[in-house]
């Protein structure tokens, strides 16, 4: 594939910090191909957001790039811990069991609200509860559903609270919380 001027000019760039700015289809992939190619002494880490964008850049990247999804680089430094525990969703009676709300309707309505309140921190840029709940989401989630949603995290993130099942993305934030990305 031949490269276009501004391709060349990342594929020369010696910068520590290099970011690539380009619409779908612009050549990004290519780009970095040819990035990774230039340096075979070095190693690359290739974070994709699925499987399937994971396998197709394993056929498509030199060997000294390293594919993996965000989650299973997540599992492996902090999700393991939770295996016993790992679910794909929670239910609003999972959560008020784990909040101790055993009160019927009022209960589950609750213990959904709490859960909606989690998976907005869960999917934020917000390293503490607390920053989540100053940032103006309380404008969404009352003060008691933020309370509980935080009760919902420490069980979450308690492996031996086995009431509150852990999430692929409360794992995902606390590997979030673990490296303190400085990525602006």
């Amino acid at each position: 594939m031949q490269l276009t001027d501004e391709q060349r000019m990342v594929v020369a760039s010696d910068s520590e910090a290099l970011r690539v700015v380009a619409f779908a289809g612009a050549g990004k992939t290519s780009t970095l191909r040819a990035y990774a190619q230039a340096r075979p002494e070095m190693s690359f880490l290739y974070l994709a957001f699925n499987r399937a964008i994971k396998q197709e850049a394993e056929r498509k990247f030199p060997s000294n790039v390293y594919c993996v999804t965000t989650h299973a680089l997540a599992f492996r430094n902090e999700g393991h811990r939770f295996k016993h525990k790992l679910v794909n969703s929670v239910r609003a009676n999972q959560a008020a069991k784990a909040l101790g709300i055993y009160s019927g309707i009022r209960g589950l309505i609750r213990g959904r609200r709490a859960l909606v309140a989690l998976n907005h921190f869960l999917s934020s840029p917000y390293y503490g509860f607390d920053d989540f709940r100053i940032a103006g989401v309380d404008e969404e989630h009352s003060a008691d559903t933020l309370e509980d949603a935080k009760r919902l995290w420490e069980a979450m993130i308690d492996p031996g609270n086995i009431e509150m099942p852990m999430l692929h993305d409360g794992y995902l934030k606390l590997y979030q919380l673990s490296i303190n990305p400085a990525i602006k």
